[in-house]
């Protein structure tokens, strides 16, 4: 299933979506997250995967721990079991 684009709407959606917004990355593409999660390696790149990778495994076991990791409805049903997809095929590789 293809993840629509929907960034060009989210400067006028309602502030109650910005957690959802925020973690919108999670739902992309495979591709694009995977692109992603290079770039957040880039950005913690003074640590070792020795201590990263520990520290990311526990943030994406939280998100899979939460009952819905996105808040509003509309972006539940659009994006949830996608970013799930992603994150358990993230955790698979760390």
């Amino acid at each position: 299933m293809s993840t629509p684009d929907l960034s060009h709407y989210w400067s006028s959606l309602h502030p109650a979506t910005k957690p959802d917004r925020v973690n919108s990355a999670y739902a992309s593409l495979l591709k694009t997250y995977q692109a992603y999660t290079r770039q957040i390696r880039q950005e913690y790149h003074i640590y070792p995967d020795l201590l990263y990778k520990p520290g990311r495994k526990k943030v994406l076991q939280h998100f899979l721990k939460m009952p819905a990791i996105y808040v509003t409805p509309a972006f539940r049903d659009l994006y949830e079991t996608t970013a799930r997809q992603n994150i358990q095929a993230e955790l698979n590789t760390l």
